[in-house]
C-alpha cells in the first residue's frame, strides 16, 4: 500500500451553513429605549446611563438560543434530495453532487454534476447483488458483520469484474459482467451505468462540493463527531451513517472503511476537466482512511493506494453514477 499526506486544511470560516452551527450563541442585543432617553439637557447623564449600560451588558451577557441537537442537524439533512433505488429488495441512496470548479490537492479542476452513495455500500447490499459468498474472506463478527454494515474484504477487480463479457465502459475503465457495478446496474435496471468515483469526484464530495468549508475530516473539525478511526472504533467496522454527515448529507466520508477509486494512483494532471488520474500504474487510490487508521489518514486531502487484487477487513468502497 502506497500513501501520500497533504497539507492539512485551512481553518474553516467564521460562517457556516445553518445546521452546522452546532456549537454557536445567538446574543440578543435588543434593549427597550428608557422613556426619559430625550430629555432636557440636564437629565444627560441619566439618559447616557440608562442606554449604553443595558448595550454593554447586553454584550456582556447576552441571552443564548439553544444550540441544534445533532439529531435535528441529521433531520434536517436528510430531507436534502435523494434518488432511492432497490436492487433484490434491498434500497440505497444516492445524493446529487452540482458541479463546479475547486481545487484539490492543490490543482485546479472542473468536475460535471454526478450522483454519489449517501453510505458505503453495506453488507446487505453487496449479498442481494452477488449472494453470500464473498469473493475471499467473508466478514466477520471481530470487524462488523450484519447488514448495515459496510462491506469490506473486497477488491477493486471484485467491484469493477475482470472476466466475462465487457458491460460498460466509463472513464476508460471496462466494468465486465461479472463486477458488483454491472451486476447492481441490471438490478436496478432504467439504464443507469454504477460505478466507483473518481479521485476527483470522491475529494470534492468529501469537502462538501460547492457547500464546502473546508473542514480537515468530511463534515466536521472534530473527528469524533464524524469518523470512525483508531482511538474510537473499537478496532472494528460500524453500521454505516452512526456518525454526522458533511455538508452534503454524506456519511463516513472520513474513517470506518477506506474506499476505492476508480483511479490509477497518481499526480492530478493540471488544469482539467472531470480529471480521471493517471494513464496507468500499479496502485488503484484509496481514500478517507477507515476504522484502523490515525486521525491523519482519515482527513479529506489523505490519500493512499494498493494494488487492485487485494482485500483487506478495512478496504470498502462508496458508488457513483454520472448524471444525465
Amino acid at each position: 500500500m502506497v500513501k501520500c499526506c497533504s497539507q492539512s486544511r485551512k481553518d474553516d470560516t467564521l460562517l457556516t451553513v445553518f445546521f452546522r452551527l452546532r456549537r454557536s450563541y445567538i446574543s440578543i442585543f435588543f434593549v427597550t429605549l428608557p422613556r426619559n432617553l430625550f430629555t432636557n439637557q440636564k437629565n444627560s447623564w441619566r439618559m447616557k446611563k440608562n442606554f449604553y449600560l443595558p448595550v454593554i451588558l447586553g454584550f456582556i451577557f447576552g441571552c443564548n438560543y439553544p444550540e441544534l441537537s445533532n439529531d435535528e442537524i441529521r433531520k434536517r439533512l436528510d430531507e436534502l434530495p435523494k434518488v432511492s433505488y432497490t436492487a433484490n429488495g434491498v434500497s440505497f441512496d444516492m445524493l446529487a453532487v452540482p458541479g463546479g470548479t475547486t481545487v484539490l490537492n492543490d490543482v485546479t479542476v472542473t468536475l460535471n454534476s454526478f450522483t454519489i452513495g449517501k453510505y458505503e455500500v453495506t453488507q446487505g447490499l453487496w449479498e442481494a447483488v452477488m449472494g453470500t459468498s464473498y469473493p475471499g474472506n467473508a466478514p466477520s463478527t471481530t470487524y462488523g458483520k450484519g447488514a448495515s454494515y459496510p462491506v469490506y474484504y473486497v477488491s477493486w477487480d471484485d467491484i469493477v469484474g475482470t472476466s466475462g463479457s465487457i458491460g460498460y465502459t466509463i472513464n476508460g475503465i471496462a466494468y465486465y459482467t461479472n463486477g458488483f457495478s454491472y451486476k447492481l446496474s441490471q438490478f436496478v435496471g432504467g439504464g443507469k451505468q454504477f460505478r466507483l468515483p473518481t479521485e476527483a469526484e470522491w475529494e470534492y464530495a468529501a469537502k462538501g462540493g460547492q457547500q464546502t468549508y473546508n473542514y480537515t475530516y468530511s463534515g466536521s473539525n472534530s473527528i469524533d463527531e464524524v469518523a470512525w478511526y483508531r482511538y474510537n472504533s473499537g478496532d472494528t467496522s460500524h453500521p454505516a451513517g452512526q456518525k454526522s454527515p458533511n455538508e452534503l448529507g454524506i456519511y463516513d466520508m472520513s474513517g470506518n472503511v477506506q474506499e476505492w477509486c476508480s483511479d490509477w494512483y497518481g499526480a492530478y494532471p493540471s488544469g482539467t476537466n472531470n480529471p480521471t488520474g493517471a494513464s496507468s500504474g500499479s496502485f488503484r487510490v484509496l481514500r478517507g482512511g477507515s476504522w484502523f487508521g490515525d486521525a491523519q489518514d482519515v482527513r479529506v486531502p489523505d490519500r493512499g493506494g494498493d494494488t487492485p487484487g487485494v482485500q483487506h477487513n478495512f478496504l470498502g468502497f462508496r458508488l457513483a453514477c454520472s448524471s444525465k
